[in-house]
């Protein structure tokens, strides 16, 4: 943590919402998860420790909140090897995702007359 690579953000606010993101994030429930599914990282040949967690975090919710910062948009995410850094309206989040499933396109009246066998 604390990557010397790392630059933080030129606003305070931000900078102690990533501080404490880093404080209090399942870290640790994050690299059994991993572990268990044997989730590898090719940078590493392997799975990540929670130091290598923490420091990916770390540049993910910078990046994240300098999106922001710099473009003026309401959300902006970075995601990098399960973790998701999202920064909506000034809020850090941090995620990590096993899963995601979108379906775009039928409305719900077009989904129950889906003749599609299971």
């Amino acid at each position: 943590m604390n990557n010397p690579w790392v630059k933080k953000t030129n606003d305070d606010r931000i900078d102690h919402q990533i501080e404490q993101v880093l404080k209090y994030f399942a870290f640790k429930f994050v690299h059994q998860a991993m572990t268990a599914l044997n989730w590898t990282w090719a940078t590493l040949h392997g799975v990540p420790s929670i130091d290598d967690l923490k420091d990916q975090a770390e540049r993910l919710l910078t990046e994240a909140a300098e999106g922001y910062l710099k473009n003026k948009e309401d959300t902006w995410f970075v995601s990098c090897g399960g973790l998701k850094a999202t920064c909506k309206e000034g809020v850090l989040r941090l995620e990590f995702v096993c899963d995601e499933w979108e379906f775009v396109g039928d409305t719900p009246e077009e989904l129950k007359n889906n003749t599609l066998e299971k």
